[in-house]
């Protein structure tokens, strides 16, 4: 993506906090403290990292992709601790910065699907 790396730690950054805020618990006790972090920052560092221009065309799409599964995922199994804990009035601004992380993922699967991803929005 050719978003700047402020705008890219505003929305995939914002919804890392707030995936972040309901599997550290449960996660860190599985996997250990640090490669939770390492789970939590893959899509937020592959996003920023790959830029287009800087590697091979198909390189920066893999990478992409692999970040838009991985958050999907990582959003996907907060949902579920969130539902299997029960729900609580702090779920909605965590449902809230998760929402706002989705907005490169979107873009980058609408312009794929689209036939039109050159990483340029």
């Amino acid at each position: 993506m050719n978003w700047s790396n402020a705008a890219l730690k505003l929305t995939i950054g914002i919804g890392s906090l707030g995936a972040t805020a309901i599997v550290s618990d449960p996660l860190a006790e599985q996997v250990g403290l640090y490669a939770m972090i390492a789970i939590i920052l893959v899509p937020f560092s592959l996003l920023v990292f790959f830029k287009i221009g800087e590697l091979a065309d198909w390189i920066i799409k893999l990478a992409h992709i692999i970040a838009c599964f991985w958050y999907s995922a990582l959003v996907g199994f907060s949902i579920f601790l969130i539902q299997d804990r029960g729900f609580q009035s702090s779920d909605i601004m965590i449902g809230a910065f998760m929402a706002i992380g989705f907005a490169p993922i979107i873009m980058v699967i609408w312009n794929m699907y689209k036939g039109k991803y050159d990483g340029a929005y």
